[in-house]
């Protein structure tokens, strides 16, 4: 049954990639909604079928899209071509059965639109032509992104990219209100290489209230840095190098320690050979208010986003601009959208760059950091509030939505 649509909503959030309490799905739906109810505009949101329970709640969500945002492309192109067709229809069936007749003036949002959605919500937009609704996409993700995999193949990256080229061509045709984003200039530059639309930038949108209004250089008189890995420990954020990059940082003279956070994301024998360095390396297996994760970045004196150059090229990394925004250095790669990132505050960089994708190079960059890390931490904090004056909630929201 479509959800009654008597309060004539100004804003429809469609995230159905929002499936569990762990990542910045939520979180971001959670900034949106308080916006909207701060701004007096009325909103519905929709996530994925099956989310967590008590993020629907929370969000006062509808738990009806049923394809997700993180798939898993297939190596045959022609079973690539079949799943596309099949998650837009899947999408177009959702929207149609769960979104009502919409009010003119809505605006319908998706913060995490993918090729998996985007054809099926140009289905959808037809019954809307000239009736003053809005239609607002912002692209995160290279279209060659693949969940649970490192690489896709390139007769599968060419499949999706000629449907996306078709999807672009249907919008186009649409006699609609609509507007695409991104929130990288690589990412902006190979869309409109495939669409031949204009796509804005936007913002990464973070909530930082719960920081800290104080934040310092932390000083450990005789102690060695505390390192962190943030989020959940997977493969393509670094963890597979860490044991061998501990181990080097160990065997050249490091006297820090290391925080690895995962809760649902774990490497069976990278764990293990974490294991050897005992006390040295604190492993935390659960999520974190809001509150309470700002105090965990806060407590630690670098935060490693070294993720893989092949995942990170063009896509961003919330846990960056978290740990710029709240005053903490940062450990990350050459050749990622991260090290461009860092490069904007010029020659003094608020962190250390890793040279290679590898456990040898990472150790080296945990040195250089210990060594220069009051340096490094003062820097950190000069670029704080800069940080947070570009990527706060309000602007993200406002671009939009515009």
């Amino acid at each position: 049954m479509p959800v009654s649509n008597t309060a004539n909503p100004h804003l429809v959030l469609v995230d159905p990639g929002c499936m569990e309490a762990l990542g910045h799905h939520p979180e971001i739906d959670g900034i949106i909604k308080e916006y909207c109810e701060s701004h007096g505009l009325e909103a519905r949101i929709f996530v994925g079928r099956g989310c967590d329970e008590k993020v629907v709640e929370a969000l006062g969500a509808h738990a009806v899209m049923s394809p997700s945002v993180y798939v898993r492309v297939p190596p045959h192109p022609a079973k690539t071509e079949a799943l596309l067709e099949a998650l837009n229809a899947a999408t177009f069936d959702d929207l149609q059965n769960s979104l009502g007749i919409l009010a003119e003036g809505t605006t319908i949002a998706v913060h995490t639109a993918t090729h998996w959605h985007l054809m099926g919500f140009a289905r959808f937009a037809r019954a809307y032509e000239s009736k003053h609704i809005k239609f607002r996409f912002l692209l995160r993700l290279p279209y060659y992104f693949s969940a649970l995999q490192d690489s896709v193949s390139e007769a599968s990256a060419t499949v999706i990219r000629n449907y996306l080229e078709k999807t672009f061509a249907h919008w186009k045709e649409l006699d609609v209100d609509v507007k695409f984003f991104t929130d990288t200039p690589g990412l902006a530059v190979d869309y409109q290489d495939i669409s031949g639309i204009q796509f804005d930038r936007v913002p990464i949108q973070v909530d930082f209230r719960e920081r800290s209004r104080h934040t310092v250089v932390n000083e450990r008189e005789n102690e060695g840095p505390v390192f962190l890995l943030a989020g959940n420990a997977r493969r393509e954020k670094g963890f597979s190098l860490l044991p061998g990059a501990i181990g080097y940082y160990y065997q050249h003279g490091g006297r820090g320690s290391f925080i690895v956070q995962s809760v649902d994301s774990w490497e069976e024998e990278t764990g293990k050979d974490l294991m050897r360095f005992g006390s040295r390396v604190t492993v935390l297996g659960q999520a974190f208010s809001r509150k309470e994760y700002f105090r965990l970045l806060e407590s630690s004196d670098a935060v490693l986003v070294a993720y893989d150059p092949a995942c990170y090229r063009l896509r961003t990394s919330h846990i960056l601009i978290e740990a710029l925004g709240a005053g903490r250095p940062v450990i990350t790669t050459k050749g990622t959208w991260m090290e461009d990132e860092l490069k904007r505050f010029g020659d003094a960089l608020p962190g250390v760059m890793v040279e290679r994708y590898t456990s040898e190079a990472l150790g080296r960059a945990f040195l250089d950091f210990e060594e220069n890390r009051s340096g490094i931490g003062q820097r950190a904090l000069e670029v704080a509030g800069g940080v947070r004056q570009k990527h706060n909630a309000d602007a993200f929201i406002a671009a939009l939505l515009a």
